[in-house]
């Protein structure tokens, strides 16, 4: 249930990094082909992931503190099956865990650091039209 970070350089090195970036959420399991179940699929910041997967969606992603990962996305760009499946209850399942890939971290300032959000339930925030989600250690 905790992300976990997997340090290759000093952990300092990433308490220093805030950046936000625009990325496709393919929503989903990754374990299945079609990205069906819960979970994060895959993220991708090119425009149209390789995917015929049902549930994608642009959301910002983030990197507040090591460990923490946050995506935020905007309720209005979601399509409404995505929200009533992901999105209806107060917690967001993942079903199995998704390790950020190389490219997003670059593209975080985070380059050589594993980034690992593991599965678990974690708190859906709403507000103003977005849906936040913070995937963090307990404590």
């Amino acid at each position: 249930m905790n992300p976990m970070i997997i340090n290759r350089q000093a952990a300092s090195s990433l308490a220093t990094q805030n950046v936000s970036i625009s990325a496709i959420v393919v929503l989903g399991n990754p374990r299945y082909p079609d990205c069906s179940q819960h979970g994060i699929c895959r993220i991708d910041t090119s425009a149209t992931p390789n995917c015929g997967c049902r549930h994608q969606t642009k959301a910002w992603l983030s990197v507040p503190q090591p460990g923490v990962v946050r995506l935020v996305f905007e309720y209005a760009a979601m399509q409404e099956a995505s929200v009533e499946y992901f999105f209806q209850n107060s917690h967001f399942l993942i079903d199995s865990g998704y390790l950020l890939p190389d490219s997003i971290m670059e593209k975080l300032g985070l380059p050589g650091e594993l980034l690992l959000i593991e599965p678990g339930e974690y708190l859906i925030s709403r507000y103003a039209g977005f849906l936040e989600i913070t995937f963090q250690p307990p404590g």
